[in-house]
């Protein structure tokens, strides 16, 4: 048994000194892939929750007539309160994402830092 801990941590060490030598070799393109993924990671979230803002923007009043001066039928009072918690959801999501992409852009170091210190 003890055999063959030694051979597993002789090839796990192997292993982590060539893993070693391909990440110091790899480390810039492998951080400007990083940035780019989270770049672009935070610009779909920035664009999803536009568009939940907008359509939020355009159907919230009409089914707020629906669900309190028309019909006041469940259905659209559930909906209503689904959509204005979705909005307000959308509106942090957008503030959080519009932040990453400005830090990104402009210190690109210092997002590195704190996304590794999270």
């Amino acid at each position: 048994m003890n055999e063959n801990l030694e051979k597993a941590a002789t090839k796990a060490l192997e292993l982590a000194e060539k893993t070693h030598g391909f990440v110091i070799e790899q480390a810039p393109e492998i951080i400007q892939e990083f940035y780019w993924w989270n770049l672009l990671s935070s610009l779909v979230c920035f664009l999803v929750c536009l568009a939940i803002i907008i359509f939020s923007a355009l159907n919230l009043k009409k089914w707020y007539i629906k669900a309190f001066i028309d019909y006041y039928e469940d259905i659209y009072v559930f909906l209503f309160f689904i959509l204005a918690v979705l909005s307000v959801v959308a509106v942090v999501g957008l503030f959080d994402s519009l932040y990453d992409i400005i830090k990104l852009l402009t210190a690109p170091k210092l997002y590195l830092i704190e996304y590794f210190l999270r």
